[in-house]
């Protein structure tokens, strides 16, 4: 899965000002266009299903619980950063299926986390295209 480090810097402290401002969105489904090949007239929810970044805003609550709980918790930094990314791969589940554009593409593609954990090709035009 990929993260774009540099929208999510300092996310801890600053989420509210990084999820609405339109900019750091726009960057967010620019990369997940590059990575999918796709053409800028597929909707959001899509390509970053698609491309396997999750949206902004996941990111920003990821980033946030994260910040809240290794001060309270016992487990490790790594266990709770995995533990974190499934939940959040479970709240961009939620995302996914409520959206109300992308729906061709949630048919093939229903469940995110298998779509994630595949060991096969990787994302490229023709794949995109087919989706």
């Amino acid at each position: 899965m990929l993260r774009p480090i540099e929208l999510t810097f300092g996310m801890c402290t600053h989420t509210h000002t990084h999820t609405r401002d339109p900019r750091n969105v726009e960057k967010s489904w620019a990369s997940a266009l590059r990575v999918a090949s796709a053409f800028p007239t597929i909707s959001e929810q899509a390509v970053c299903v698609i491309s396997g970044i999750l949206s902004l805003r996941v990111l920003a609550e990821e980033r946030q619980i994260l910040c809240l709980r290794k001060s309270s918790s016992a487990l490790s930094a790594e266990e709770l950063r995995e533990e974190e990314q499934q939940n959040s791969i479970c709240r961009r589940q939620l995302q996914w299926d409520a959206a109300k554009k992308g729906r061709g593409t949630h048919r093939v593609i229903p469940q995110i986390d298998v779509w994630l954990n595949r060991n096969h090709s990787e994302v490229n035009y023709y794949l995109t295209q087919m989706l």
